[in-house]
Order: structure tokens, then sequence, then C-alpha cells
């Protein structure tokens, strides 16, 4: 067993003999070195009820537990379900624990595994009789080697101390085991501490809905926890269970990434070259590393990636599928141990490729401001006119504001997938996702306006006159203050007004909030309030403080303010405070507070379940206009419970544009439900998740759906990218079926 990232682990297996042998609490034991695999020992079996097997919970069953009987409420199971996929031989552990904080304490002191959760998993419970039977899910922190206390510029405490952590970054070393502690894959872990559940996501190679399960925690190796109910493992055929809750078969909805992406994906037809990005924490950014790649029970091949800031090693086209199709395995390891991950994946016959894909090519077309790229047999070739003239239009306001002309025309990628919030910028370049069924956060012609203003601030490196290095600010601030809003026009005195009313307004050396949209606004309302008391000119002024000789040194905040407006940053601050409570925000309150909410959500799925490629990110020239990289911005996840998700994100962003904030309520608490489970289980996710079967069924590509009534809907749908159109639907006898 190789618990990865961390370089003095504990040996896990005896461990896990020691937990499930005796309740009793057991002596505390060092870290040792983990071997890359080690054999269970056959003793360590679970007290069974009957002989001739192991005590197991079933599949689809909510079993309780009582709570109590671990003193820490993150490690405490009060339920336990597990959930399986045949079809993608994927399961699903659904934990409730007494308690689960948003954050967490580590103690510096130890060298033990402070915290540990593990799922034995048993293909055949009838004839399974050791521990941990066929597969394990296990996931453990330790204190003294987590990332938080060895990544330079990290959290420090004194030696004795504890120090908190968010709770999702406890998650440390996770992975899918074989009995013999190989890891076969990687495990996806997220807590709620809104509803207190812990939830893991992996693949186990010939699952099926017969398996059995059994968990055990730990914390300190001291306190433990384990089932108390389960079902005999029997001799002959298995008797009734005897849950506390009924059981549930309802299978996910939607099917996590991996830590290893491959795109172009997540479908993969034979001929795609694919581009691997492997998740992990521990690699220094912009730094070649060489991987050994391995095909099945082929010989492995090496191949180089480069880790980059977002937490991932990219290797570039690395793997050509040409000849090959059927359900492969493909295992990545590095020589440091850093990296030791699975990706299984079919490859799907060359003549299902979407027509779309054959035939693409990149266009061009130039406005006054801008080269728009785009590529053929997509929604920008569509819609290209509407495109140019939302974005020349963006770029004349932009001129305006900044009081310069854009003097060499920009590179405009349009790509037919959602990027993030909607696009990036900068060195002349911007890249803008352009989608039917678009869930980014930039809605129509005025959204598109704003989202031109803001990536030009980035693209166009104009309004900074001085030759200095600039000040320590956050530009994103900038942005939003000459597009006139983040996503949409927004007034910034009022949003600022209510940011301040929501409770956030930062200590005197604190410019980040953590969260997204505050962090884009803060800086922006600081402009806003310059502008508002000092003049607009005076926003320059301040920015272009810095009119030294180039020397990779920022300009603090206090000294940008002490000489611009001659006076104390402390009083700077308190007079900003005082603007801020005089302005009243009016709708702006409830518009970004339900912003805010939205768009975590919106980002916690692409996360999880539509991560985006990040190998565009930067070098955008040498990797969007490859042909063979191509399909990479034209091919994202499209399953139906993606589509249903993305249509439910859509019409909670056009409910806040159009201030309708009780049904923006509604759609983010469906949003969030989804989110919890994977499932559409809320009767009205239910509905956008059939409709998206329904219609997806008939080939349609499905770009808005409106409900009028409990039991009428319309959607608008694309099965020719140049054909909109618009169909009816009912629903007959709890059925949705199409109007005819």
């Amino acid at each position: 067993m190789n618990f990865k990232n961390n370089s003095r682990n504990f040996s896990l297996v005896a461990l896990l003999a020691t937990l499930i042998s005796s309740c009793a609490k057991p002596a505390a034991t060092q870290l040792a070195t983990q071997p890359t695999s080690v054999e269970m020992p056959s003793t360590a079996t679970a007290v069974s009820p009957m002989s001739g097997g192991v005590s197991y919970l079933e599949a689809g069953i909510r079993y309780s537990d009582a709570p109590g009987d671990m003193e820490v409420g993150v490690l405490d199971v009060v339920a336990f379900q597990a959930m399986v996929d045949e079809s993608t031989e994927s399961v699903e552990i659904r934990f409730q624990m007494r308690d689960v904080p948003p954050t967490a304490p580590l103690d510096l002191t130890t060298d033990l595994s402070e915290y540990l959760w593990v799922v034995f998993i048993y293909l055949n419970p009838a004839t399974t009789t050791e521990v941990p039977g066929d597969n394990y899910f296990a996931v453990n922190t330790s204190a003294g080697a987590h990332p938080v206390f060895t990544t330079p510029g990290g959290s420090s405490a004194t030696p004795g101390g504890m120090i908190t952590i968010p709770i999702n970054q406890l998650f440390e070393n996770k992975s899918v085991y074989n009995s013999t502690g190989r890891s076969i894959g990687s495990l996806n872990v997220v807590a709620d501490p809104n509803l207190d559940t812990i939830t893991m996501t992996g693949q186990v190679p010939g699952i099926t809905s017969s398996a059995g399960f059994g968990f055990t925690t730990s914390y300190l190796d001291i306190l433990t926890d384990r089932h108390d109910n389960f079902v005999a493992s029997p001799i002959g055929k298995p008797p009734s269970p005897t849950p506390s809750t009924s059981p549930s078969t309802e299978a996910r909805d939607l099917v996590p990434a991996s830590l290893v992406r491959a795109y172009p994906g997540p479908r993969h037809f034979e001929g795609d070259i694919l581009t691997f990005e492997i998740q992990n924490n521990n690699g220094i950014p912009e730094t070649e590393q060489t991987v050994r790649m391995q095909l099945d029970d082929g010989e492995p091949v090496e191949v180089t990636g480069t880790w980059s800031f977002f937490n991932e090693i990219i290797i570039p086209l690395a793997f050509d599928t040409k000849g090959l199709t059927g359900t492969h395995t493909l295992h990545f390891t590095t020589s440091d141990g850093n990296i030791n991950e699975y990706y299984s994946f079919e490859v799907l016959p060359a003549s299902e490729r979407p027509a779309q894909e054959a035939d693409a090519t990149w266009l061009t077309l130039e406005t006054p401001c801008c080269v728009l790229h785009y590529v053929s047999g997509t929604p920008a070739e569509r819609d290209i006119d509407f495109i140019a003239e939302h974005f020349q239009k963006g770029a004349d306001d932009f001129s305006e504001i900044m009081r310069a002309e854009i003097t060499s025309k920009l590179d405009v990628y349009l790509i037919d997938r959602i990027w993030g919030n909607g696009g990036f910028g900068g060195g002349g370049q911007i890249v803008a996702s352009y989608t039917d069924r678009y869930y980014g956060p930039t809605i129509d012609g005025a959204g598109l306006q704003t989202l031109a203003r803001h990536e030009l601030s980035h693209a166009a490196g104009i309004g900074i006159d001085k030759a200095g290095d600039g000040l320590d600010f956050n530009y994103e601030g900038l942005a939003v203050y000459v597009a006139g809003g983040h996503y949409k026009p927004e007034p910034l005195a009022k949003r600022g007004a209510a940011m301040f009313d929501l409770g956030y307004f930062p200590s005197r050396d604190q410019q980040f909030f953590g969260q997204h949209e505050l962090d884009y606004l803060y800086p922006a309302v600081i402009l806003t309030y310059i502008a508002d008391t000092y003049g607009s000119d005076a926003v320059w002024d301040f920015l272009d403080a810095d009119d030294d000789v180039p020397d990779d040194i920022l300009v603090p905040l206090d000294e940008a303010v002490q000489k611009t407006f001659a006076i104390p940053y402390s009083q700077f601050r308190e007079e900003f405070r005082a603007w801020l409570e005089k302005n009243e925000p009016g709708e702006q309150l409830e518009d970004l507070r339900l912003t805010i909410e939205l768009q975590d959500l919106r980002r916690q799925y692409q996360d999880i379940y539509a991560p985006p490629p990040f190998i565009i990110f930067g070098a955008v020239k040498e990797t969007i206009l490859n042909p063979d990289l191509l399909p990479v911005i034209v091919r994202e996840a499209d399953s139906p419970g993606n589509v249903a998700f993305e249509l439910i994100v859509v019409n909670a962003q056009k409910a806040i544009v159009d201030g309708n904030y009780p049904l923006a309520e509604e759609f983010i608490g469906i949003m969030e439900s989804i989110l919890d489970t994977g499932t559409f289980a809320n009767p009205r996710a239910r509905d956008y998740l059939d409709i998206s079967h329904l219609l997806m069924g008939e080939g349609y590509n499905v770009d808005e759906l409106i409900f009028t009534d409990d039991s009428h809907a319309q959607a608008q749908v694309v099965k020719d990218v140049f054909e909109l159109q618009t169909i009816q639907l009912q629903k007959l006898s709890g059925k949705w079926e199409i109007g005819r």
C-alpha cells in the first residue's frame, strides 16, 4: 500500500487489523514508511455473528449507527449508505456524521495518522472471510507531513500547538485499494458542513449491487468507530436485511471526474490524441517531470509532464488512440511517488465521433478592435455577427473609459465549452466561452459586452502608464471597475454597500476574502469610492503611484494612498468605510447574496463534474490552434445529468438578472440538493432530468428549458447548430412527452 503525498506514513495494515479485531482503544503507534504493496494479515477478521463470513452492510440501504461512540464528531458515524452503479462500476459512500465543521484542527506535535476513514468492500460477501475484503477506500491525514506545513508560505504554528484548516483540506491522502494494499484508482471525497455529510466516490472493477460493505474510523490510532448494524454473511441464501430506513436504489445521475482528467473528454473516440491532467498538490509549478504511463498489462513508456499552479501535472498529447477501441486502463507513476494514479476509460469507434468535430476548422472575422477566431459548425459561427457587434461595443466603451485607443487588434478565441467563469485574457489575447446552453455567469448581449470590457482590461495592456511594477493591489478590481460590473452592468457603489451590509469588510492588511465574487468586487469598490470622492482622474493617479524603475517590488497599498491622497491609510479606510455605510444597497443586497451562493455552487459543479482543460490557459496560440487539440475546446461533459443541472443554473442566473430573487433562491436550493447527493431527487430537479433524457434521446441539444406550470414546459433545442427550434412538452400520467 502506498499512501502517496506523505513521506512519513503509518502502517495502515497493522492499524486496520487492530481496529477490526477489537473495539478497545489501542496504544498509539508511530508512523512508518510504507512499502508499495503489502499483504493484509489473514488474522485481521471482522467480528461476525455467524461463522463462514464477515459482517457487512448491503448496498442501497441507509443504516443508522449509534452516535457518541467516537469523541471526534467528524469521525462519529450516525448513518451509512453505499450506492452502486453497475454500468460505470462506481461506488458512492455517504457518511452522515455527528458533526462536520467548516474547519478542523491539526495537531503539530504528532507523527500519527490523526484522522482516518476506511470503507471495506466485499464483492461476494458469501465467500469473503478476510478484512479488508476485495477492495477498500481509505482516507487519512497526518499532521506532521500535511502540505499546509510543508508548502512555502503555508501556515505555521508554535511547536506543540494546533492549526485550523478548511474541512475539505483534511482529506490529504485518499485512494481506492485492492486487498493487497495496491492503489487501483482515485477517490473523490467531499465534506458538506451544512448537512454534516462526507461523500466518497470511486470506481471498483467488478462491483455489483450485491456487494457488501463495512467501515471504520480512527483518531490518532486511539479513538475508533465502526458499524453497529450488519447483515450476517451467509452460508447459503442471504437473509432479508433489517435496515433502520427503507432502501434506496437510486444511482448517481452525475458522475464525478477522477483525479486523472483526459481531454478531449469525457467521451473518447478512436483517433483522439489524449492530453492528461492529474490532480496533485505536491508538484512545483513550471517544472517538468517524467511520468511513466502503462496501458493495461503492456510495457510502460515515459512521457513528459509540466506542473501547473492549478495543482496538477499536465501531460500534453501523450496517448494516441488510433487503432484502439473498447475498455482500457492507464497507470501513471513518477519516480518520487507523487503520482500513482489509474485511469479507466472506453474508446468508442471513430464512426461515432460527432460530425461537428469531424469537419471542424478555425475561421476568422476581423472587426476594428479584434480578430475573432471561431470554430466551424459551432454556435459561434451561427451567431458571429451578434458576437462581433457586442465585442466591438465593449471595446469602444473600454477605450472611452480608459481614454486610450487599442492600437493593435486583439485576438479573441471563441470556444464551444465553458471555461471557468466564461473566459480569460492577457497578452493581447482573449479566450471566451460561447455555447448553446451557456451556463456561465455573463448572460446575453449585456453580459457579453461586460465580459469583453473585463477581458480587454487584461489583454489590451493600456491605462497604466508609469514604468514601475505597480501596486500591491488586486487588478481584477480594475477589470470589474472598467467593465462596470463583474458579470453584468452593476451599480458598484450600491453593490459595495451590499457587501458591507452582508458583513464583508476586510482587516487592514487583508485584500482577499477567499470567495471569487467578493475578491473581484472589493478592489472595484475601492476604485469606485476613489472616483466618487476624488474624481475619476484620481483612479489613474492612484494606480500609477509606482513611478520607480522596474525593481520587482510592488508599492504597498498604504504608500500608494499616502502618495496619491496625502492621508494615512488608516484615515483612507475609515472614510471608505463611512462611504460604504452611507450608501443604500437597495436590491443589490439580495442580488449579491444570491450571486455568491449561486456562483459558488456553479463552480462546485464544474470542479467535481465538468472541470475545464487547463492546458489551454496561458499559451493560447500554442494549444488552441493545434489541430490535435481542437476537439478539446468543443467537447465537454454532456450526459443528461450534466445538461439538466446546467439548465437549472441558466434559469437561476436569469432569475437574478430579472430581479426574481425568490425564484433564484428556489433554484439554488435545488442545486444544493443535487450537489449534496449527486442525484435529482427533488421533484423539479427530476423534471429537468427526465426532459433532458427525453430530448437528448431524440437527438436534440437542449439550450433552454422553461416550465409554464407543473405539467407544461417549453424547450429551445438544437439538432442542426444553425437551426434553433422550440418544442412544447406535457406531463401525462407522470411522464413527460413531446407535444404533437
